[in-house]
């Protein structure tokens, strides 16, 4: 469990730091010529979660855990999974409507965001798994769910400034960052009180 400092830390610093992403269905979506026969993309059901905390174990953090218990208990949350070689390798979140999921807590302007944009949530790949096609496949597999839904015009994504390369990696995708994503004066009092200094 976070302690009080954590907590503040995360709220007053850490949120604030955030690279915000998104994909515009508008443009065309990346291929890939290459495929993984090996690798299995699916959308995870609730029978499924013993096995993710089985095949996790402590990679999965309580967070995650908890938004993955959401999966057709709350509409609008799925989680896609990655198997190969009869073990789960890869999980991601996601949320049909980024109005009604995790990014809306961020400080993230909310005229970046509406009823009709996604947002792409947590992900984790299995140390040995890295490296390979899983998340662009994954990514790719996440997208044709969106696309059916007929409705999404946007996605998006944010990605913690500790997670070094990933901006690069998003945006190889046809990515953009959103430029200036803070309410103005939001931004301006949390930066005037001296947080960013912590």
């Amino acid at each position: 469990m976070a302690n009080f400092t954590d907590i503040l830390k995360y709220n007053l610093k850490d949120k604030w730091e955030f690279t915000y992403l998104t994909f515009d269905f508008a443009n065309p979506v990346f291929n890939l010529s290459l495929t993984d026969d090996q690798l299995k993309i699916y959308e995870a059901k609730q029978e499924d979660i013993p096995r993710i905390e089985q095949d996790f174990g402590a990679d999965l953090t309580p967070y995650d855990r908890n938004e993955i218990g959401k999966i057709e208990k709350e509409e609008g949350v799925h989680c896609f999974l990655g198997e190969k070689n009869g073990k789960l390798i890869h999980y991601f979140l996601v949320y049909d409507n980024a109005r009604k999921s995790p990014i809306a807590k961020t400080p993230l302007d909310k005229a970046f965001t509406a009823a009709d944009h996604a947002y792409l949530g947590s992900a984790f790949t299995s140390p040995e798994a890295r490296g390979g096609w899983v998340v662009p496949l994954t990514i790719l597999r996440v997208f044709s769910h969106l696309k059916q839904k007929g409705n999404i015009s946007k996605a998006h994504v944010l990605i913690h400034k500790d997670t070094r390369g990933a901006a690069g990696f998003y945006q190889r995708l046809g990515f953009t960052a959103i430029k200036k994503p803070h309410s103005f004066f939001l931004y301006n009092v949390v930066k005037k009180v001296g947080i960013f200094k912590y």
